[in-house]
């Protein structure tokens, strides 16, 4: 059997931030905790924007540079120590604005969407 491995390495995305109780912060940070008796690790959560610029493509068109919006999520690893993990760092250093480059590895999810504080769904009624 084939693996593929799937590491991406960005550079020059800029933090947006995360509104929390009315503040803003450069992302979320979730402690360690223990769930059903399982040991959970911290995680810090952010949202970063990939500003893409301005070019000319080759027929002297000009375009204008795009923007994707990047969710970020870090964990502790089991074997770190005591505010020294990733998602430690992470929460120390990342503040709205921050520029960040690092490699990633790629992990897609299902979400469901709100738009106005309404679930998105399809013609029949199906969540999007």
């Amino acid at each position: 059997m084939n693996f593929g491995t799937d590491i991406i390495f960005l550079s020059g995305l800029r933090s947006a931030g995360t509104k929390k109780d009315g503040q803003q912060f450069g992302g979320i940070f979730y402690p360690a905790h223990t769930k059903n008796g399982v040991p959970v690790n911290a995680r810090w959560e952010g949202t970063c924007y990939l500003n893409r610029k301005d070019y000319t493509d080759a027929s002297n068109t000009k375009h204008e540079g795009s923007s994707e919006t990047i969710r970020i999520v870090a964990w502790n690893s089991n074997n770190s120590k005591p505010g020294k993990g990733l998602a430690d760092i992470l929460a120390k250093c990342v503040s709205v604005g921050k520029e960040l480059s690092a490699s990633f590895n790629l992990k897609s999810f299902n979400k469901r969407l709100f738009v106005d504080n309404v679930l998105v769904t399809d013609s029949k009624g199906n969540t999007v």
